[in-house]
């Protein structure tokens, strides 16, 4: 609130923080509080939020307070729990504040000048004469007074809101604290704007210091005397903090249910449903008894041209920044505001828009009920819009410093997911073909193989489809090269799984589909990711054939960046015949890289350089280009593939003695490790850990890292050298 807060309230603060509340005699409070709703259950954290209350309380230049956000939030609560804590904690400084009293006055049934003005007047005990005029006579009365008037539910009459300037002006003693879902919009008002209380992220951390997980096992507690956090609800307790954001309201309607569902069930059904979060309490207000009633409310507040975009923008996943909106529902800057005033949106200081779970399932209800060409037109130019995003980060991230790139895209998948699969479900094959390689360098990147190969699978069996049923062939000229794209990205991918019958098949689809439409580039991609896929199952000369051949055709048609990755591939068939050859082919392979700028193939290829002088005993050479290799890696923020490596320098280190350096390697091998598919690796890993515990007289740790090597090793040289290992344990 920008106020610096007074001694006493930095001494009430500490109080309440330390929960040391001092009692005060009943009557004593009365006095002080006026019409205040009594409450049954204890109040749940937010003691950040009830300090800055306090803060506005006692701090002489602040008058107005409004406490912001959408229905739900605990706003009437907060208000309620900050003037009574105030109370309990310093009733004389309140009572000299606010020696008149505080009085709570309920505006959830107020729609009109009159009843407002008639509203606070009964609170505070005016009673009108047959001639007064009510808002003048409140004037008067109130001119002289010292008191404190929490309004509550002030959202429908913030048109109203010259009333409270007006008071403002004449009664200097007179302070607000206001809750409402928009703002007043006065000069003299501070705001508070509430989020959903806190919660966990992760499943492992389901503890009630969470203020979410403390609330629902509260209230569950209330309807199951006995309900306990254990370990078979936990995860179920997550994922309905994070489906209901911490929203204090939908977590009370939740926890309801367990006195007949399982906390499993509750959240599937709230992911599926909203109408699910309501109750038959009879002493909760209508307008809390389900969260449909509460977005009901909200709607019902918003202009025609409001209402539209707010189910417009529920095509959005995950959040949107400014440029997005304007381009998929061509909202200005103004207009999102005003969702943003209504607590309809949040904005983050990151620059993004988000709207609630439980509003987005609501709003896109109101927009599938739209004419059906407003919601095709906001699907597709959703997915037009971040397809295309994904189609300029192309270059981007296959070149120098791309962890910015990698970074922007996270923001937005789910938004770019979900774009994907409404382009294949409408045919938008054009706008998809854009997205194609940067979407599978973004998996590859993050290790999301059996995502990839979902995604790719999906869009080239209906692009096959699409295709076949085509009779009018000149119309879809480009459609056979998108569907070899996307077959070259699926053989890739298929590769990296180490599924290389799938990939040889994908790929003698791809290479007879280029024969067809004369396509030569393709040609050469499709004989060159069979030759791959033979080399992964050790058919070196079968390998050999398609990589030569594939390599003829790329330096005929002068294609620099083809021929380095058949130059690359080429020369890791001839690492264990005839390394000589195998060093020329890398060597031309990490110029031509160079040259072109695709530092992300150039680690791979430096990393296979490094290995060959592994292999030949160089080991100075090794290290230098492994290190080369995790720069490049580094620089494109592609750490999943540094794993090979950072494992090999962490090798080397063990070989030299120096253990702490070897530590250090392995260490940053570890957040992705057990999620690898790559088996060799992973059993080369644990290896070397094991022979770094082993050297550290850490003998049952040892043990543990062999046996994990032994698991997953697929060669028998690896296997001999574990056994090696728990044999030297063993002796020790």
């Amino acid at each position: 609130l920008a106020i610096e807060p007074t001694p006493e309230t930095v001494r009430l603060y500490e109080e309440i923080v330390q929960g040391n509340l001092p009692s005060i005699e009943l009557e004593q409070q009365e006095a002080l509080l006026h019409h205040f709703p009594v409450q049954f259950d204890q109040f749940v954290g937010r003691s950040e939020e009830i300090t800055a209350v306090i803060h506005y309380l006692f701090a002489p230049n602040s008058r107005l307070l409004t406490l912001i956000g959408p229905g739900g939030i605990g706003k009437t609560r907060l208000s309620i729990e900050s003037v009574t804590q105030a109370v309990v904690q310093s009733p004389a400084l309140v009572a000299d504040y606010f020696a008149d009293g505080c009085y709570f006055v309920s505006l959830t049934d107020v729609n009109s000048r009159d009843l407002f003005v008639t509203s606070m007047a009964k609170a505070i005990g005016l009673t009108f004469q047959p001639l007064d005029k009510p808002e003048t006579s409140l004037l008067h009365c109130l001119a002289k007074q010292k008191m404190l008037l929490v309004l509550d539910n002030f959202e429908q009459l913030v048109e109203m809101a010259d009333v409270i300037s007006k008071i403002l002006q004449a009664a200097p003693g007179v302070k607000f604290l206001i809750s409402s879902r928009e703002p007043l919009d006065l000069q003299a008002e501070k705001r508070l704007l509430l989020a959903g209380l806190s919660y966990p992220t992760q499943f492992s951390q389901c503890q009630q210091s969470y203020e979410a997980v403390s609330l629902f096992v509260q209230t569950a507690q209330r309807v199951i005397v006995d309900f306990q956090l254990n370990n078979e609800e936990r995860q179920a307790i997550v994922r309905i903090c994070q489906l209901t954001q911490g929203v204090p309201l939908a977590l009370q309607l939740a926890a309801t249910w367990t006195r007949m569902a399982s906390c499993a069930t509750i959240a599937t059904e709230i992911e599926h449903n909203l109408d699910f979060l309501a109750t038959k309490s009879r002493d909760l207000p209508l307008r809390h008894r389900t969260m449909r009633a509460v977005f009901n409310q909200s709607w019902h507040g918003l202009s025609l041209e409001e209402k539209t975009l707010l189910a417009q923008v529920s095509v959005f996943l995950g959040g949107f920044d400014r440029e997005a909106a304007a381009f998929v529902v061509g909202s200005s800057l103004g207009q999102l505001a005003a969702l943003l005033d209504k607590s309809l949106l949040h904005w983050n200081t990151n620059g993004r828009y988000d709207i609630h779970k439980l509003k987005q399932q609501k709003a896109t209800k109101k927009l599938e009920s739209l004419p059906n060409h407003v919601l095709q037109q906001a699907r597709h130019r959703h997915a037009l819009y971040y397809l295309r995003l994904m189609g300029q980060s192309t270059a981007t991230l296959n070149k120098l410093s791309t962890s910015h790139g990698w970074e922007a895209i996270d923001a937005d998948m789910e938004n770019i997911r979900q774009a994907w699969t409404w382009a294949i479900a409408e045919g938008h094959w054009d706008d998809l073909a854009q997205a194609i390689e940067s979407l599978s360098l973004y998996y590859n990147n993050q290790g999301l193989f059996d995502e990839a190969v979902a995604a790719l699978s999906a869009a080239s069996a209906g692009l096959e489809k699409t295709v076949a049923q085509t009779k009018n062939k000149t119309a879809v000229v480009s459609l056979p090269h998108t569907l070899n794209k996307l077959r070259l990205h699926q053989i890739r991918t298929l590769i990296k799984q180490a599924n290389c019958p799938d990939a040889l098949h994908i790929a003698h689809l791809m290479y007879c589909s280029s024969q067809q439409i004369g396509e030569e580039q393709s040609q050469i991609l499709a004989l060159a990711e069979s030759g791959i896929a033979h080399w992964r199952l050790n058919n070196i000369e079968k390998a050999q054939a398609y990589l030569e051949e594939s390599l003829l055709h790329a330096r005929k048609m002068q294609l620099p960046s083809q021929t380095a990755y058949i130059l690359h591939h080429l020369g890791n068939t001839y690492l264990e015949v005839n390394r000589h050859k195998a060093r020329l082919l890398l060597d031309e392979a990490a110029i031509l890289y160079e040259e072109v700028g695709n530092m992300g193939e150039l680690a791979n290829i430096l990393t296979d350089l490094g290995s060959l002088n592994l292999l030949e005993r160089y080991l100075e050479k090794a290290q230098h280009y492994y290190q080369r290799s995790v720069a490049c890696y580094q620089k494109t923020n592609n750490l999943a593939d540094c794993m090979i490596p950072l494992n090999n320098l962490g090798y080397l280190a063990l070989a030299n003695g120096e253990y702490e350096a070897a530590q250090n390697y392995f260490s940053e091998i570890t957040p992705f490790i057990h999620s690898s598919k790559r088996r060799q690796l992973k059993a080369n890993h644990f290896n070397n850990l094991g022979h770094l515990a082993l050297t550290q007289q850490r003998y049952p740790l040892a043990i543990q890292r062999y046996e994990e090597s032994l698991q997953v090793a697929v060669h028998s040289a690896t296997q001999n050298e574990t056994l090696l290992g728990l044999i030297a344990v063993i002796v020790a």
